[in-house]
Parts: C-alpha cells; structure tokens; sequence
C-alpha cells in the first residue's frame, strides 16, 4: 500500500499546478490503475485538501471516470 500511496502523491504533485488541477489527478490515477480506486480518491483528498464528496462528485459527474474496474472491452449500445 506504501506504494501505491506515493505513486498516487506524485500524480498529484505533477498535477498540482494545472488549472484543471483535480480532473488532471483523477486522470492521472485512472491512467495508473484503469478506475479510480477508493483508497486513491482518499489519499487525492488528503493531499489535495478537496473533501471526498466533493471528489467523488466529480468522479461521478464525468463519464469517463470508473469507481469500478471495467472489463478490457467496453460494448455500448
């Protein structure tokens, strides 16, 4: 887990002067882990100082992000 937690602290740092800091980060953690894990949202909020809700309201808010891990194919009708 001590890992993945400063794996998750740089895609912060990098994305930290962005203007789109927070979409940029959560980019960045669903490029590393292909969703957006709990623990990692938790970890974006403690070093982003963003509360959870408000991370997982934008988490939720666009579609491309996934609270869930997806398949390798995705079939829409």
């Amino acid at each position: 887990m001590e890992t993945k937690t400063r794996e998750i602290e740089h895609i912060v740092e990098e994305c930290r002067n962005d203007h789109g800091g927070l979409i940029a980060t959560l980019q960045g953690v669903q490029t590393k882990y292909g969703y957006l894990p709990e623990k990692a949202l938790k970890t974006v909020a403690k070093e982003t100082g963003w509360s959870l809700v408000d991370i997982y309201g934008v988490a939720t808010f666009y579609t491309a992000f996934n609270l869930k891990p997806r398949g390798k194919h995705l079939i829409s009708v």
